[in-house]
């Protein structure tokens, strides 16, 4: 059972392979190349191998056959609400009302011309609502010809039929407010070393007339399920295709809760400096500036807390003085930190932008020099760097399949990954249901965010995710939002390439 196949499946970018970091400590591994084929990009997973609370190996496993539209009926999801539009020069609308609205009766790739094998500007999925905005002629499309759906974005319109309905943002539901889907793997070993097997059924009706099960999940298989049923005999999972497993024989993967803080409604005080707790079960905060004083005060996992920017280190340990919400000193390697640092010389003063410190393991939704949101991520491990650099986003996905690439030692298979945000090559921004180590260097290369976070950051950038498209590359029209990823005060080398597509 598989999710989706978009254009491609996405795959991993490890340390040591042609187009991934060469060395975790070394500046020069940071040298990143992306493919220039029109598929996704494939994404570098996190895990973390030494916590409980983290998924571990995730193998390889069979390519997707089949295309689906976003889930919309899966129990206990609620309607995510419409996304917010970037403002300042991001603000992105195209000149017209659209003259309708249309149903796609297959998945449509969208291209910036009324051609096919011009550039990729995104795709959308069987049976999804998208606005037209002109009917156009062009060649290779029979039938009522192309339709402009957007600035530089054409589809033919073959394969769609007009409708009523209205043209959503995907993904359309949320499960308990934070994904798209209902996530679970295999329950863990057993004494005999093997996970105990999850039969998947062809439907609720064959399995509880006792018929053979259609096949079974695969071990270290991240799967994405887009409805769950209570039933007096227990609750099941749905499939794409229908297919049921029943939950009693998986283990549920539920979404962080964690999420960021919004500075624009909840300034930061003057004077102190924005940080959060990264240990379990929490951070001591200490009388004094060593071990050995009073515990004044525990910050939970990744509560918030605010320091003052006057470090102390005593007998080799550094020690922040805390102004709230207890006072005291607490170990600078139990906590991350806001590092602010000017933005680069290009930024405009309401343009926004994304900042990243991999020192520090924080990420700030930044306008011009000042901040809007900030929040921890965990970023590649000593084995996979991030790469650092001043990046665009190039394309942006509601949801994609992601995989490790042929040939690797340490192989994984995560369906549904939400909100992925590709900034070069394999390399990604996206959302995580498998781990809550925010804070923490975990991933094989991507910058894992939680969920709430994810989606915050995929709503207020571009390119921008139209309705009921699953896929948004940027272009010459619609650059990409900038993404600057350093190492502390490190200034990073400038690696944006240039959109692609023509003006015209």
């Amino acid at each position: 059972m598989v999710l989706t196949t978009l254009v491609g499946l996405s795959s991993c970018a490890r340390a040591g392979d042609s187009d991934s970091a060469s060395g975790a400590n070394d500046p020069a591994a940071d040298e990143v190349e992306g493919t220039d084929e029109p598929l996704p990009p494939a994404s570098a997973h996190s895990r973390d191998d030494a916590s409980a609370e983290v998924a571990t190996d995730r193998p390889h496993a069979e390519p997707p056959t089949t295309d689906i539209a976003p889930p919309r009926t899966a129990e206990s999801g609620t309607p995510a609400p419409p996304p917010k539009t970037p403002g300042g020069d991001l603000a992105h609308a195209t000149s017209a009302a659209p003259i309708g609205r249309r149903r796609a009766k297959k998945p449509l790739m969208i291209y910036e011309q009324p051609q096919l094998g011009t550039e990729f500007r995104g795709k959308i999925p069987h049976g999804e609502v998208f606005e037209l905005f002109e009917l156009v002629e062009g060649p290779e499309c029979r039938g009522e010809g192309w339709g402009r759906i957007g600035d530089a974005a054409y589809v033919c319109l073959r394969h769609t039929e007009p409708t009523e309905d209205v043209a959503l943002a995907l993904p359309t539901e949320l499960v308990d407010g934070l994904a798209p889907f209902h996530y679970a793997r295999l329950k863990p070993k057993g004494g005999d070393g093997n996970n105990p097997p999850a039969p998947l059924w062809r439907s609720r009706t064959a399995m509880r007339r006792g018929a053979e099960p259609e096949s079974f999940l695969q071990p270290e298989h991240d799967y994405a399920f887009v409805k769950r049923r209570r039933l007096r005999s227990g609750a099941m999972l749905y499939t794409p295709s229908k297919r049921v497993v029943r939950e009693a024989d998986i283990k549920r993967m539920k979404p962080s809760d964690f999420a960021g803080r919004d500075v624009a409604s909840r300034p930061i005080p003057a004077g102190v400096v924005m940080s959060w707790s990264i240990t379990w079960p929490f951070a001591a905060v200490h009388a004094e500036p060593k071990e050995s004083s009073p515990v004044t005060g525990k910050l939970p996992l990744h509560e918030e807390l605010m320091v003052h920017d006057e470090p102390k280190t005593e007998r080799g340990l550094t020690w922040y003085p805390v102004a709230e919400p207890h006072t005291g000193w607490v170990q600078a390697e139990q906590i991350r930190r806001w590092n602010p640092m000017k933005a680069p010389a290009d930024v405009e003063a309401l343009e926004p932008w994304i900042d990243v410190d991999l020192s520090q393991q924080v990420l700030a939704l930044r306008r011009g020099g000042e901040v809007e949101f900030v929040t921890l991520i965990s970023s590649g491990n000593w084995k996979h760097a991030t790469p650092r650099g001043i990046f665009r986003l190039e394309s942006k996905w509601a949801f994609a399949d992601m995989r490790s690439r042929a040939g690797d030692d340490d192989t994984y298979y995560v369906e549904g990954v939400p909100w992925a945000m590709y900034f070069r090559g394999r390399y990604a921004l996206h959302g995580t249901f498998w781990h809550n180590r925010f804070g923490r260097r975990t991933s094989h290369g991507c910058i894992n965010l939680s969920a709430h976070d994810a989606r915050y950051v995929y709503e207020r950038t571009a390119p921008i995710a139209k309705p009921g498209w699953v896929v948004t590359h940027e272009h010459l029209k619609e650059p990409g939002t900038l993404i600057r990823i350093r190492r502390g005060d490190e200034v990073p080398p400038d690696r944006r390439r240039s959109p692609r597509g023509t003006a015209d």
